[in-house]
């Protein structure tokens, strides 16, 4: 993949963090004093949102490697870092803060947070250098 594509990657993902972080601070704090929500949605959101911004910023990370020491592993973080933040951040909100059924959170999201570990793993290994022989 392009180093453009993971850093529009990472600026949209950042972007998304950031907006929904607003929406965290004023909209769900609304929902939180007016008792439809509890505080564990709200801490639920806020790490959903962390590690949304997280693999937002490994994305630019990914960008920056020109070109990285093993490409294959670098495209492999970049994809499993992505459905990563897409099962683990995506399913808290939707069943923190938007109210899809508590069975997809604990279905997605151990699975994401799993991918996610993988992700900075294999990201790690892609820009690690190379033994010379």
């Amino acid at each position: 993949m392009r180093p453009g594509t993971w850093f529009l990657l990472g600026g949209l993902g950042l972007a998304l963090a950031t907006g929904l972080d607003a929406w965290h601070a004023h909209g769900l704090r609304t929902r939180l004093e007016a008792g439809e929500l509890g505080p564990e949605d709200l801490e639920a959101v806020a790490s959903a949102l962390r590690h949304l911004a997280w693999a937002s910023a490994g994305f630019l990370v990914l960008g920056l490697l020109r070109p990285p020491a093993r490409p294959r592993l670098a495209l492999a973080a970049g994809a499993v870092l992505l459905l990563g933040v897409l099962g683990f951040s995506g399913s808290l909100i939707a069943v923190h803060a938007l109210g899809a059924p508590p069975s997809w959170s604990s279905a997605l999201a151990p699975r994401g947070g799993g991918l996610l570990i993988l992700g900075w793993l294999l990201l790690g290994l892609a820009g690690a250098p190379r033994r010379q022989a």
